[in-house]
């Protein structure tokens, strides 16, 4: 089974602009991380991330996953959420068609604060929120996904273990 790193140290790069030194310009990468990358050849583009030193080899960032759970959905405008109150940080992963839009990090208290911030992605990439469905990746108490449900023209559950 593939491990997943949560961490908040990752970035999209362009594949002709990449440069690994680029994520620790970004982020303060501890002396316990390494920096790592992943090809994202449909996207043209490199994901770089911090790893903790300890997460086995095959480990990927909680955003690779979202990126690949979009990439399998059906429809135009697809929006890839994972909401970790625990942690107080929710991912977000915006594609249209087969283009990605958007892979980020939110700071996310409870679900009236991921709701803002859907919201705010929606709006910067231009996304109708009464003809956009909301996908969650992994778990979210039923009153969450109710207040979501009011917004967006339907919200729904998709596999997928954070741990």
């Amino acid at each position: 089974m593939e491990h997943c790193i949560i961490t908040e140290k990752f970035t999209l790069i362009p594949k002709h602009l990449y440069k690994p030194e680029y994520l620790g310009e970004m982020f303060t990468i501890a002396e316990n991380e390494t920096v790592r990358s992943i090809m994202l050849e449909k996207h043209d583009a490199v994901l770089s991330y911090a790893s903790p030193d300890n997460s086995p080899e095959e480990a990927v960032p909680l955003a690779y996953r979202l990126i690949k759970a979009a990439e399998m959905l059906n429809e135009h405008n697809k929006v890839v959420v994972s909401y970790l109150p625990e942690k107080k940080i929710s991912h977000i992963v915006a594609m249209e068609g087969e283009k990605l839009l958007l892979a980020n990090t939110y700071r996310t208290c409870d679900a009236k604060t991921l709701l803002y911030f859907i919201e705010l992605v929606l709006q910067q990439v231009m996304f109708n929120p009464q003809l956009t469905r909301i996908h969650i990746y992994g778990h979210m108490k039923q009153d969450e996904t109710k207040l979501l449900e009011g917004y967006f023209c339907g919200v729904e559950t998709i596999e997928g273990h954070t741990k």
